[in-house]
């Protein structure tokens, strides 16, 4: 778990001295890794494409490559139950073993469950990068009869109301360095998270917008945001992200991931890595032969970019569901070190990241990944076009 992860999750840290510990911490790898191959770029997205409707095997997985993740979805067929059965425990073959790596064990069997008659699914959906079209997120609630209505934006059920997510930005100037007449970054933009509710009703913050600190030793970020990775009914799973720019040759990143859960009352309370990382270390060995065969051949065994040779250097970041046209499964973001000021993968700056999905469903969250069976549908007919992020269910009105 890095600093990052450490550090949001505790509760007990600020966003001020999260990200400024984010800061301190690039920058100091920045100059050690300035000597060897220091590219800079943007921050492509964290999130892998859906697992397309003939899943990724060893037979047919695509080539190997350094700028993009493939998800590994084994082949997955769907059963259908009623939300209170338990998944089944994880493979006792997924435990870690000497010797050269073997496939990863077969992910469970997603459950599917009908739509109640009075029930409406919203599902999140994200449009993808196509040329210079912007993308957009938006809602489509789906009714037990088929009927859909679409929303604009990010909406869920918290507690049967539906809320939208939003992020406000606090705009401010970005003062020019030292001797330019110029910031290449001219402003400062800090977002906040939040949930508006669609009728009446107060507002929830659940990350509060950087507030620098007048006695806070430290760079003043660029740039904060808060990414909406997935969501399930009563989980929100969130990424959040800063740019610090000090005048340097390039932007540095930061990232922090944290995974709240909605309480009876309405409000969120963060949930511990230890129990949505449950299982996930038992992949660390399928994740670095993925990572390893991405690897040029012509790459020094030396660099920070070459075939990993300690597993101690992999990271499990975050973890989340991933939804097929079968059923949710459950995935990891593995990370490895890199000499890019970037992010192959959309996690933090001098790493490389991959997504695996994985045979280990937390037990907190095995209710949870039931789907209702419009979800699947839907994924099925969309999933080309769009990244399903996730689903909530509520009653119709």
């Amino acid at each position: 778990m890095n600093w990052a992860h450490r550090a949001f999750l505790s509760g007990k840290t600020s966003m001020a001295n999260l990200f400024s510990s984010s800061s301190r911490a690039l920058f100091s790898c920045f100059a050690l890794l300035f000597a060897s191959s220091c590219r800079s770029g943007d921050n492509p997205s964290l999130r892998p494409e859906p697992a397309a409707s003939a899943p990724i095997t060893a037979a047919n997985a695509p080539a190997p490559s350094t700028t993009s993740a493939s998800v590994i979805v084994p082949k997955i067929e769907p059963t259908v139950v009623a939300s209170s059965e338990p998944f089944p425990e994880a493979s006792a073959s997924a435990a870690v073993v000497k010797g050269p790596p073997k496939l990863p064990p077969p992910i469970p069997l997603p459950k599917v469950r009908p739509l109640g008659a009075q029930e409406v699914v919203a599902v999140l959906v994200r449009s993808k990068p196509k040329g210079n079209a912007k993308v957009e997120e938006s809602t489509q609630l789906i009714q037990a009869d088929g009927k859909i209505t679409s929303k604009k934006g990010a909406h869920l059920f918290i507690n049967g109301k539906l809320h939208q997510y939003q992020r406000r930005e606090n705009i401010s100037p970005n003062p020019p360095c030292f001797g330019e007449k110029e910031n290449p970054f001219p402003k400062r933009i800090w977002r906040n998270a939040e949930f508006i509710p669609e009728k009446n009703g107060k507002s929830i913050e659940i990350i509060p917008a950087f507030k620098p600190n007048p006695k806070h030793e430290g760079m003043v970020h660029t740039e904060t945001d808060h990414e909406l990775v997935a969501a399930l009914p009563g989980f929100v799973f969130i990424k959040s992200s800063e740019t610090d720019y000090g005048c340097g040759a390039h932007p540095l990143y930061g990232s922090a991931f944290v995974l709240f859960a909605v309480t009876a009352n309405g409000s969120f309370e963060k949930v511990e890595p230890s129990e949505y990382l449950e299982g996930s270390d038992a992949w660390l060995e399928h994740a670095q032969a993925k990572f390893n065969s991405q690897v040029d051949p012509a790459e020094s065994p030396d660099s920070l970019d070459g075939q990993i040779q300690n597993i101690d250097a992999m990271k499990v970041v975050m973890a989340y569901p991933l939804l097929t046209a079968k059923g949710a499964v459950w995935a990891a973001l593995f990370t490895a070190p890199a000499t890019w000021a970037g992010s192959f993968g959309g996690w933090a700056g001098y790493t490389r990241a991959i997504p695996m999905a994985i045979n280990t469903i937390p037990v907190r969250f095995r209710d949870a990944m039931v789907t209702p069976e419009p979800v699947n549908e839907y994924v099925s007919k969309h999933e080309k076009d769009e990244e399903i992020l996730g689903f909530t269910v509520g009653n119709a009105e």
